[in-house]
């Protein structure tokens, strides 16, 4: 658990996604996540592996991140499922109609937590549009690649909430990034 954030979950598992979970995961966090291709399902083990092997030569991963990782990477069934993270990391294609759609899914599961986006083309305010998202609890967190070397993690807040926005820069402290407001 990092800073009162117990389960993470992320959805998308391409370059981006999969790095963040795999992050998240490393460093200690239940990290669920999901991907509508089935593909990119099936290959999370493998993948996993080959990443922690390639850390391991570069001796930038410890026996404990590794267990970590293994245990703690976990493949949600269904999107739903995420409904019960307190903190999901949203990763899909940078399509806003994509995007909204997996809000109103997570919305509509009963999602209470805190929601984040890794996105470095779409505007907060173009996203919270809809009303779909709680406004309060939603935040940019713009990751750059490579995600498991850059320590920078951009925020933007906006009219989110104090507590929330806190909660979001202890976690990425606690995984070892460091928050920049923008």
């Amino acid at each position: 658990m990092i800073q009162g954030i117990e389960k993470v979950g992320v959805v998308g598992l391409g370059v981006m996604g999969f790095d963040i979970a795999f992050l998240y995961a490393m460093r200690g966090c239940q990290t669920f996540v999901y991907d509508a291709a089935k593909a990119a399902m099936d290959s999370l083990p493998g993948r996993s592996e080959q990443t922690i092997e390639r850390l391991k030569r570069r001796k930038r991963i410890s026996d404990d991140e590794i267990e970590s990782v293994r245990n703690g990477l976990i493949g949600a069934v269904g999107l739903k499922e995420l409904a019960k993270m307190d903190l999901v990391t949203e990763a899909v294609s940078e399509s806003a109609k994509t995007k909204l759609a997996v809000y109103q899914t997570l919305r509509e599961a009963g999602f209470a937590g805190i929601l984040t986006t890794n996105t470095s083309s779409l505007a907060r305010s173009f996203l919270l549009a809809g009303g779909v998202p709680d406004r309060s609890k939603f935040a940019l967190t713009h990751f750059f690649n490579p995600v498991l070397y850059t320590q920078m993690v951009e925020v933007v807040k906006g009219d989110m909430e104090t507590t929330s926005f806190d909660t979001v820069g202890s976690f990425l402290k606690g995984l070892g990034r460091e928050p920049v407001e923008t």
